[in-house]
């Protein structure tokens, strides 16, 4: 029996629609190729088909997911004031990146929406982080144990109701390395961090001139919340999508992409996105206020 889906995801489905799944769009993409001619010229040469198949086949192993828990404590700066009878929390929600495409991503969106069933009054974002045009520092910590289960494991989007099955630490087993202990950081820049409506925020990565792109490493974006006790319990949800630049399609399979039809060429004009959501319940502490 299909579990039914929660208020929460409800709302961001309706507000983003999900993408069709990447491996259906692999397979309508191959069916499609059959009937592209193949070019002319001497010596053995791939077929559409058979193309497409290869670059699908690189791509197995790719993930994009939120982990299983959200870092969530007192927020402790200066800066922000807060209105009495209320405190400031510091919600920070980890991703964890597998591309396997040239070069790593070259655009992440992010949206996270935060819920009340109590008071929708009692809470507000305040602030993103990091704020727009700031640094994102990326971290990848190899010779951890993957932990990515049924629906959710290797290349695959979490199915719609998602289980919790997500992602808890970043790992290197999708590469065949059994072992390596040691951490490396990464920089680059988030272009936008905005507030929505006073109940979420959105996150963008996409400058694709910076020397590191998107590639394997765990982003850390944060929200800093103002709430009540009567906003408890607050839930949070959030939907991750990451995309690869035409550029990288082209050098993969030439003039091929164009060729395909409908929903196939809008999935790889949009840089064959992977997506995934991820729910988190009763975030905030119910003691400590």
């Amino acid at each position: 029996m299909t579990a039914a889906l929660s208020p929460e995801l409800q709302e961001i489905l309706r507000q983003h629609p999900p993408s069709p799944p990447a491996d259906r769009m692999w397979d309508e993409a191959i069916e499609q190729s059959y009937s592209i001619p193949v070019a002319r010229g001497g010596g053995a040469r791939e077929t559409p088909a058979e193309r497409l198949v290869r670059l699908r086949d690189k791509l197995k192993g790719e993930l994009v997911a939120f982990h299983d828990r959200l870092r969530v404590e007192p927020y402790k700066g200066q800066e922000l004031a807060c209105a009495e009878g209320r405190r400031l929390w510091l919600v920070c929600v980890p991703l964890t990146l597998f591309p396997k495409r040239d070069q790593g991503f070259s655009r992440l969106e992010c949206i996270v929406e935060l819920r009340s069933e109590a008071v929708p009054q009692g809470f507000r974002v305040v602030k993103t982080l990091p704020e727009p045009r700031a640094e994102v520092v990326g971290k990848v910590e190899l010779g951890a144990k993957l932990e990515v289960e049924t629906s959710a494991k290797l290349g695959s989007r979490l199915p719609l109701p998602p289980v919790l099955t997500l992602v808890g630490d970043v790992a290197t087993e999708v590469y065949g390395k059994a072992q390596a202990d040691f951490t490396h950081e990464l920089r680059r820049e988030c272009v936008v961090s905005e507030i929505v409506e006073g109940t979420g925020a959105r996150w963008r990565l996409d400058d694709v001139s910076h020397p590191e792109r998107v590639t394997v490493e765990g982003h850390q974006l944060a929200l800093i919340v103002e709430a009540s006790p009567a906003a408890l319990p607050l839930h949070a949800t959030g939907l991750v999508q990451a995309y690869s630049d035409v550029r990288w399609l082209t050098s993969s399979l030439g003039s091929l992409w164009q060729s395909l039809k409908g929903r196939v060429f809008e999935f790889f004009r949009r840089g064959a996105p992977l997506e995934a959501y991820g729910e988190w319940r009763h975030i905030l502490p119910a003691v400590g206020w």
